[in-house]
């Protein structure tokens, strides 16, 4: 049953200095992970006689779990198991977080022996954190956050982020250089031993040749993820092959050249190679986005100079061919292209033959 020195007091609220936005003493919901030690953060008085904490908002027909009076008597069941203990300023500390404290708590607290008192109500909602560093593009490396696909129209696009709590809310949206825009999409939450696992899947439907940039985002609170999102650079597998007169660049074998490619601000680009026999081949990847610059090395023959250029190192007569560089700010797309050819020096010896 509740505590005597409480049963006799009349329900008054006081005046108490509040630091919520709200006003009350105890912000609600609060989230707690669950394996780990957790406090219920309350901000009461400095000089309070006594706090009492209640696993319920029934609370007058319950025992605390934890309280303490005049700084000398402290108890409750859940103290005295060692769940649960009350923190210097009042607040609930919880050694180790479980789903049974996935629950409403009520706190009340005195000012002196004969305090009027209000009960505090927090809703806590025990969170657990999927073992992926962020949403999982289907098709794409799960431990990577910016991936390449070849897609046609009308092909699904699906991404899911698996056993969460509470539920992770995702959504596809499409970026340019300068916001995003939200997709049409599918969600769906399957829910197992108390975790949510989150399905979002969109179709992609392009009525154009560029590549575009598709996001997988989660809005969610609290942040359950180390990465919010994930991004996939995709180009139409229909591509259209545009008849650019290529610029024919010359290289000296053994050494390093730069290939030009913009001066433009860009979502994305794409370096790619096409050699002998028209074999082609990507070489780099990059996506801009948050402030972010992604980029995907095929070879480590090449490198990108200042986050555009093409530099090949070590020139040699294999490195011949078609280079190609794709850029687009998400609206609109340009190509730059070049031939490259390589020349090297002749060594020459002469000697004279004997008569």
């Amino acid at each position: 049953m509740m505590d005597w020195t409480l049963t006799i007091l009349t329900l008054i609220l006081l005046p108490y200095t509040a630091v919520c936005d709200d006003g009350a003493l105890c912000e609600s919901p609060q989230y707690l992970e669950r394996g780990r030690t957790g406090i219920v953060e309350c901000h009461f008085p400095e000089s309070y006689y006594g706090v009492f904490w209640y696993n319920t908002t029934e609370y007058s027909q319950n025992d605390p779990i934890a309280y303490v009076k005049g700084n000398t008597e402290i108890g409750g069941s859940g103290y005295d198991s060692d769940e649960y203990y009350i923190a210097p300023n009042g607040s609930l500390f919880i050694t180790k977080v479980s789903m049974e404290d996935d629950r409403n708590f009520t706190a009340i607290v005195l000012e002196s022996p004969r305090d009027e008192y209000s009960p505090n109500d927090i809703r806590v909602i025990v969170t657990v954190k999927p073992y992926q560093m962020q949403p999982h593009i289907d098709g794409c490396n799960p431990e990577e956050q910016f991936c390449f696909k070849v897609m046609k129209n009308f092909s699904e696009l699906s991404c899911s982020v698996n056993n969460a709590r509470p539920s992770v809310d995702l959504g596809w949206y499409m970026r340019t250089i300068s916001t995003d825009y939200l997709l049409n999409f599918e969600r769906n939450v399957t829910f197992e031993n108390f975790l949510y696992t989150t399905f979002v899947k969109t179709m992609y439907n392009m009525n154009t040749y560029r590549n575009v940039v598709y996001v997988c985002k989660s809005v969610s609170h609290p942040v359950l993820l180390k990465n919010e999102y994930s991004l996939v650079l995709i180009q139409n597998g229909l591509k259209k092959v545009e008849e650019i007169v290529p610029a024919t660049i010359y290289a000296e074998r053994s050494t390093s050249i730069d290939l030009p490619c913009t001066n433009q601000d860009a979502l994305y680009l794409l370096w790619r190679k096409t050699g002998p026999n028209n074999h082609s081949e990507d070489l780099i990847h990059t996506v801009s986005v948050y402030n972010s610059l992604f980029t995907k090395f095929y070879s480590h023959k090449y490198l990108l100079e200042n986050q555009r250029s093409l530099r090949i190192k070590e020139v040699d007569i294999t490195d011949e061919g078609l280079y190609t560089c794709t850029f687009g700010d998400g609206i609109s797309e340009s190509v730059v292209t070049f031939t490259l050819q390589v020349y090297g020096k002749c060594y020459c010896s002469f000697f004279t033959l004997a008569t």
